[in-house]
């Protein structure tokens, strides 16, 4: 398959094709305590392949996503399929490949609360800075951008939109299709 770059060249697109070497994951929509993600019964070979459509959500199960596949030994890919907003951004960062579509949405924006009351609110806005110096690390980590570059996006109280083409510039995302 062929597409033409912003440059109006043609590129040819890779993809990832089912094999017995990837075992594939869908994460789309929410992600929830009810988030699912799971490669227990995956053959010892296989590489893991996430695939990420997601608006973002529970931030907790971002992060204990985050830390089951770092210790995961296996190959990690990590692909966007449209978006990866908010919380889901935390997922994406974990794999060892990370691919995304040229135009792609990425949003990094700080933690959004309703209808807490004030000690609540206190410790969900305590935990999300924790949190988002911890995302500012590892995106440092993987980017060509340092650390205080991340950190302002989580603290401008703005939602920070990027395409992957954009992210693929920043040293985020490893691969274009």
């Amino acid at each position: 398959m062929k597409f033409l770059t912003p440059k109006n060249k043609p590129k040819e697109v890779k993809r990832i094709k089912p094999n017995s070497k990837n075992y594939v994951m869908n994460i789309t929509g929410e992600i929830s305590e009810n988030t699912f993600v799971d490669w227990r019964f995956a053959e010892k070979d296989n590489d893991l392949v996430f695939n990420i459509n997601s608006y973002g959500g529970d931030l907790t199960t971002a992060m204990n996503i985050y830390e089951r596949m770092r210790k995961e030994k296996r190959k990690k890919i990590c692909k966007s399929f449209g978006g990866v907003e908010s919380a889901a951004i935390n997922i994406f960062v974990a794999g060892d490949e990370r691919i995304a579509g040229i135009n792609d949405v990425f949003m990094i924006h700080n933690g959004k609360v309703n209808n807490k009351t004030i000690d609540e609110l206190q410790f969900f806005m305590d935990y999300a800075n924790r949190c988002s110096v911890i995302i500012s690390k590892r995106l440092s980590d993987i980017s060509i951008r340092p650390f205080e570059f991340w950190m302002d996006l989580f603290t401008n109280g703005k939602n920070n939109y990027f395409t992957g083409q954009e992210m693929y510039d920043l040293g985020v995302v490893t691969e274009l299709i």
